[in-house]
C-alpha cells in the first residue's frame, strides 16, 4: 500500500464525512472507491479513444461472417461474393 495525500475542499470533505458516518466506513474507503472508479473510467475512455482511431474495425460476428464466406469460396463454387455489401453491414 502506498498513502496518498490530497487537499480537497472544505464541501467536498464535509460531504465524505457525511457518507462515512452514514456508511460506517472510513474516509479511506471511500476515497479508495472513488479513485478506484475514476481509474475505471479513464481505462474505458481510452480504450474507446483508441477504438475510435483504427480506421475501420468489423464487429465479432461480421468478422467472422466474412471469414466463413472466404473459406466457403475457396472450398466450394459459390461465386462472386458481395464484399462491399458485407463491408457496409460490418459498419452497422
Amino acid at each position: 500500500m502506498k498513502v496518498l495525500t490530497a487537499h480537497v475542499p472544505l464541501p467536498l470533505a464535509a460531504q465524505i464525512d457525511d457518507y462515512s458516518a452514514r456508511m460506517d466506513r472510513s474516509r479511506g474507503w471511500i476515497v479508495k472507491q472513488a479513485l478506484e472508479d475514476w481509474v475505471a473510467k479513464q481505462e474505458q475512455h481510452q480504450q474507446g479513444f483508441a477504438e475510435a482511431s483504427m480506421p475501420f474495425t468489423y464487429n465479432t460476428g461480421a468478422a467472422k461472417a466474412v471469414e466463413t464466406l472466404k473459406t466457403l469460396r475457396e472450398t466450394t463454387t459459390l461465386g462472386p461474393v458481395p464484399w462491399q455489401e458485407l463491408r457496409d453491414a460490418g459498419r452497422k
